[in-house]
């Protein structure tokens, strides 16, 4: 299978206990349309030699999406692209070359997006992360009999 799906993991918040909030949730989906323009922005110049006229135009530069995963067991971005070759249906994009270079163009790619994008994206997410935990929290009340207080008995 040859279809390209990039995740990222990070900064992990699962000992937060909870769910991410609105504000870390739009850096989330910020980031997760930067990082899909960081795939989709230079994936274009291709030559289309050998291909029909009438032969669809683009395909694997519409095909770059992103996803979103904000659950407890911590934020996921997920970049994908499943372009498939108009001649074959098969999925092609993690074969993609440019001329005069060996490395695939989503490897080279991913190696720019993890080291102009992805040290951004974790320095904002945590700052978010920080700000709401330095928030005070909704107030509650106190239940009738309750007095706030735990007494812990020891003995010694």
């Amino acid at each position: 299978m040859a279809d390209v799906k990039i995740t990222t993991t990070t900064p992990d918040t699962k000992t937060l206990g909870r769910r991410l909030s609105n504000a870390e949730r739009a850096v989330l989906k910020k980031w997760a349309r930067r990082f899909r323009e960081g795939f989709q922005n230079p994936w274009v110049g291709w030559k289309y030699e050998g291909r029909p006229v009438d032969a669809p135009r683009l395909v694997s530069y519409d095909a770059w999406t992103e996803r979103i995963d904000s659950t407890m067991n911590g934020p996921r971005i997920t970049i994908l692209n499943q372009a498939r070759g108009w001649r074959s249906g098969k999925p092609y994009v993690a074969f993609v070359k440019r001329s005069k270079n060996a490395q695939n163009e989503v490897e080279r790619l991913t190696d720019h997006v993890n080291r102009q994008l992805l040290p951004t994206f974790v320095d904002e997410l945590t700052r978010e992360i920080m700000n709401a935990l330095t928030k005070p929290g909704p107030s509650r009340p106190i239940r009738d009999g309750d007095t706030g207080t735990e007494t812990l008995e020891l003995e010694i």
